[in-house]
This record gives C-alpha cells, structure tokens and sequence, in this order.
C-alpha cells in the first residue's frame, strides 16, 4: 500500500469517527464516508459521501459544508502530519446509480 492510499485510509477513517462521535447531526438522514482521495501535495483531501435515503443528499451536502470547518479542526487534532489537507465533501452517487440500472434490467421485456 503507497503512502498516498495509507493517508486516504487514515483520514476515511478518521473523518468518520469524527461525524460518528463528534459531530451530532440530524436524524432524518444516515451518512457514510465511502472514499477519500487525497491530492498529491497532501493540502486537498475529496471525501466522497453516502447518504440514505438518497433524496436527502442535497440536505446532507449542505449540513456537511456548514460543519466542515470543525471537522477540519477536530481533523488537526488527531492526524500527525505538517497539514491538515483542506476537506471538500461531494455525494457518492455509486449506490443510486445501480439501483437505477438494476431497474432498468428489470424492466426490460426478455422473451
């Protein structure tokens, strides 16, 4: 495993353990960090978000960005590197997009 996927490993997990226990959110959606890609130069980070029920994404994008900036700090506080990279959240849209496929299949007439 490179430096660069240890790092992506390290901040998914930690920015998870942050929205589970640090960061109180409301209850009529249910978010999971499915991906982290850090940048390079390690100074830009995209965490890729899974919302259910999906209709609520747009909710939830909006909660994250307004509690970005402590989850940075809370962040800061726990990784041992020289910077923290700069977060930006965006919905992983993976599990909607089979389910739209899988209902495609589905409806199709095979004889």
């Amino acid at each position: 495993m490179s430096r660069l996927q240890q790092i992506n490993s390290t901040l998914q997990k930690n920015i998870g353990l942050i929205m589970s226990e640090k960061i109180e959110s409301p209850f009529d959606f249910l978010t999971t960090i499915t991906h982290v890609e850090c940048s390079p130069d390690m100074k830009e980070a995209k965490v890729l978000v899974s919302v259910l029920p999906f209709a609520k994404a747009e909710d939830a994008l909006h909660f994250l960005n307004g509690q970005k900036r402590e989850i940075q700090r809370l962040l800061g506080q726990t990784l041992k590197m020289q910077f923290t990279p700069r977060i930006s959240f965006l919905i992983d849209d993976t599990e909607e997009f089979a389910h739209k496929i899988y209902n495609e299949i589905d409806n199709l007439d095979i004889e």
